[in-house]
């Protein structure tokens, strides 16, 4: 993934990253399913520099952040054997393990994806652009970080 912050103490480049998730699609109406899972994320960004108590910590450091996401949305199945798929919903990131200035531990976002599901004997691959992002809600969270990825996954079954 390659991830971009916007708001104070962060440079607009960015860094890039890696996931690795777990999905479970089922058929809610004839070609949407729903979609729920959990998935690992780490982004790199560039920080500028922060204060923490009475201290500044300097900028142009890289700050590695790592969050568990919990998903939940719908997938839009078109065509019969490659599939065009659109993925749409929202998940809730609970911060890990962070090197570099700590935000808050829990975030809300949204996210959004076209791509492709190719049969395979007896699998399908699914490559998909995927955007992903935070939202700025009043005085949660000052900053709103979105990344693009590209997701590659394998799947048996299907949904």
């Amino acid at each position: 993934n390659k991830s971009g912050i916007t708001g104070d103490g962060f440079l607009p480049e960015s860094g890039f990253g890696f996931g690795l998730g777990a999905y479970y699609n089922t058929p809610a109406v004839k070609l949407i399913n729903l979609r729920m899972g959990m998935e690992y994320n780490r982004l790199r960004l560039y920080d500028v520099g922060y204060y923490e108590v009475n201290y500044y910590h300097p900028g142009h450091e890289i700050t590695n952040a790592n969050n568990m996401s919990y998903l939940i949305g719908l997938r839009m199945n078109l065509f019969r054997k490659v599939k065009l798929v659109f993925d749409a919903g929202g998940f809730v990131d609970m911060a890990l393990v962070t090197k570099g200035p700590m935000y808050y531990p829990l975030f809300f976002g949204a996210y959004g994806g076209l791509g492709l599901r190719i049969p395979v004997s007896g699998f399908f691959i699914l490559i998909k652009p995927e955007y992903k992002t935070q939202l700025k809600l009043k005085e949660f969270n000052k900053d709103r970080l979105g990344y693009f990825r590209i997701m590659v996954s394998l799947m048996k079954t299907n949904c």
